[in-house]
């Protein structure tokens, strides 16, 4: 759940309109795509995958550790 909702500020931040967050999968598009000369609107959606797979490792780490330290106190 977590992951989902990193990855969803992400999406947000270059201007998607999430569908739908299941808690364990998102579905988001990019409105201003709907103009295929936007270039820029192009670029935000490339940027945002590119982001989405930067964040994916700092994401896990923290899910690891959040995981880890429930068991321990478990």
């Amino acid at each position: 759940m977590a992951k989902v909702k990193g990855l969803a500020a992400i999406a947000r931040n270059f201007g998607a309109t999430i569908i739908k967050n299941t808690n364990r999968s998102l579905l988001y598009y990019f409105p201003k795509t709907f103009d295929s000369t936007n270039k820029s609107a192009f670029r935000d959606v490339v940027g945002c995958g590119i982001t989405m797979i930067a964040a994916s490792d700092i994401i896990n780490e923290k899910l690891r550790r959040r995981i880890t330290s429930s068991s321990l106190q478990n």
